[in-house]
C-alpha cells in the first residue's frame, strides 16, 4: 500500500535522492530505485501542486461570483 506524504515532505526527500545520485554514492541498482523513488515522489508533488491550483483557481472564481453579485 502507498503511504501519503505532504508536499514539503515529499519535496525533501526529493531533494535528498537528488543530491545522493548527483554524490555519486550509490551503486547502479541504488540509483535505479532512487530514480524510481524520485519518479514517484515528482508524480506526487505535481498531484498535490495540480490540486492546490484547482482550489485557488475555485476561491478566485467563488470571489468573482460574489464582488458581481454585490453590484
Amino acid at each position: 500500500m502507498k503511504v501519503k506524504i505532504n508536499f514539503e515532505d515529499a519535496l525533501q526527500k526529493l531533494e535528498k535522492i537528488v543530491e545522493n545520485l548527483e554524490s555519486d554514492s550509490f551503486s547502479l541498482e541504488e540509483s535505479i530505485e532512487a530514480f524510481k523513488e524520485g519518479n514517484e515522489l515528482v508524480k506526487e508533488c505535481m498531484l498535490k501542486l495540480n490540486a492546490a491550483e484547482s482550489k485557488i483557481k475555485n476561491i478566485i472564481k467563488d470571489s468573482q461570483i460574489n464582488l458581481n453579485l454585490d453590484d
